[in-house]
């Protein structure tokens, strides 16, 4: 659920500047893509859509055997930021722990 409408969404380009809305944790955000280096790095606007852009989201990818590891990054900026880190600080970081687990799941799914 979490990354199946981004890729059916995407078909499988990603590049500068491609803009894309998804849900996650029950929110409707809308992104655009800033940074795409293929195998190495991956940053991201996330946003309400319609609003300007209050976090980057990063991922960095290092090739490891036949595998790859993900490490990801964030920064917000704005009430919304500073609301999230007032009321619950560890809700960005469980949620970035749910994402990456789910990658993992269907990055060694085998049935594909």
């Amino acid at each position: 659920e979490l990354f199946e409408p981004l890729a059916r969404n995407l078909g499988s380009v990603l590049e500068n500047g491609t803009v894309f809305r998804w849900t996650t944790f029950g929110l409707p955000l809308e992104s655009k893509i800033r940074e795409f280096v293929p195998f190495t790095r991956i940053g991201w606007y996330g946003y309400a859509p319609g609003t300007e852009p209050t976090f980057y989201h990063t991922w960095y990818l290092t090739g490891r055997g036949n595998g790859c590891q993900v490490v990801t990054d964030e920064v917000g900026n704005g009430p919304d930021a500073a609301n999230l880190r007032q009321t619950d600080e560890g809700l960005m970081h469980r949620g970035h722990d749910l994402w990456l687990a789910t990658l993992r799941w269907v990055a060694e799914d085998k049935s594909n």
